[in-house]
């Protein structure tokens, strides 16, 4: 169990990045896009944005500590059950507009069901 939380960790950490390199994209140096939205809108989306590597940062870190603590209380069971939900969810959401966020989504979700509750 202990590996496959640490390369869980690893795959959120890279999912992190990703995203934030992502959103530098989106956001700085293609503004054309954004430039025709509302500031506030603009402003509301690119928060979003970085909470959502905020979450993946943090998701990163929970599955490394479990990785030496293990699962041993409730609590991180649901925290892992969330996490394995929201990913799926999200898989399920991008089908139709997003292929490659969907399998990644997809994958996270997969990974974080086998490094917690299989491995």
């Amino acid at each position: 169990m202990a590996t496959a939380l640490k390369v869980t960790a690893l795959l959120n950490g890279l999912i992190a990045i990703g995203h934030a390199v992502k959103g530098i994209e989106m956001f700085v140096q293609n503004k054309t896009h954004y430039q025709t939205l509302p500031r506030v809108t603009t402003t509301q989306y690119q928060i979003g944005w970085y909470q959502g590597c905020a979450l993946f940062s943090i998701i990163a870190l929970l599955n490394l500590r479990w990785s030496t603590t293990g699962l041993d209380h409730t609590t991180d069971k649901l925290i892992a059950v969330l996490v394995s939900g929201t990913y799926l969810c999200s898989s399920y959401f991008y089908r139709t507009v997003n292929d490659s966020a969907q399998w990644l989504t997809f994958v996270g979700g997969a990974a974080q069901i086998y490094a917690a509750f299989i491995a």
